[in-house]
């Protein structure tokens, strides 16, 4: 009689993989941990550029077309370490909770996108005003991942698709205000400031990084 021996020792099922623990930590360091590393070595890279008197790779500054690499340098360049000290805390924080559901290609590709649009916007700003003021630093990426984590968690992402559109443009609108307020003063891109937190209070509500 033929015995079939897979039926008398079947292989044991392989378990699932967890979607915590070192999941998380990859994304982690896949996300915001490769943004900090590389906005502290470009931030290193721009003080020696600005003590040899030539920093323009590193800031933005129209006519965006002719020096193209300016739009992502300039989101990882920062003029001081205080500068970089906030940027960085900020996406360390707001970062590390979009890395919790959020694949490492969305996540850079967000952070970048975020952060040139954002400086475009207060180049734009301040063009249209006089002269175009030269913009550096991930604060507008770094509100944009902020803004994400409000609208964009599961809590929030109810309450707004319950509420009527008006109420969410007025809400959106009311914390993408206060955010910038928040963090305005005296020779600060406030402009880039509001516009990152439109950026990701807007994305947030759409989950857009949600893999």
């Amino acid at each position: 009689m033929a015995v079939d021996l897979e039926e008398l020792d079947p292989e044991p099922e392989s378990e699932p993989e967890s979607s915590s623990g070192l999941g998380y930590a990859e994304r982690l360091i896949a996300g915001p941990g490769v943004s900090l590393l590389a906005m502290a070595v470009v931030s290193v890279v721009t003080w020696t550029a600005f003590q040899a008197g030539n920093a323009d790779p590193f800031l933005l500054q129209p006519p965006f077309e002719e020096a193209w690499w300016q739009l992502p340098l300039s989101v990882f360049a920062h003029q001081s370490m205080a500068h970089l000290v906030s940027n960085a805390t900020m996406v360390a924080v707001a970062g590390g909770l979009v890395a919790m559901f959020s694949g490492a290609v969305r996540y850079h590709l967000f952070f970048v996108t975020s952060g040139i649009l954002a400086g475009m916007a207060q180049v734009a700003a301040t063009g249209a005003l006089g002269e175009a003021t030269p913009v550096l630093g991930a604060s507008g990426a770094a509100l944009a991942l902020t803004g994400y984590v409000i609208t964009g968690n599961d809590i929030s992402s109810w309450v707004l698709d319950q509420a009527p559109r008006w109420v969410v443009t007025v809400v959106v609108a009311g914390v993408a205000l206060a955010l910038t307020l928040r963090y305005s003063g005296l020779h600060v891109a406030n402009v880039a400031h509001l516009a990152g937190a439109v950026i990701g209070l807007a994305a947030g509500q759409f989950n857009l990084l949600r893999s």
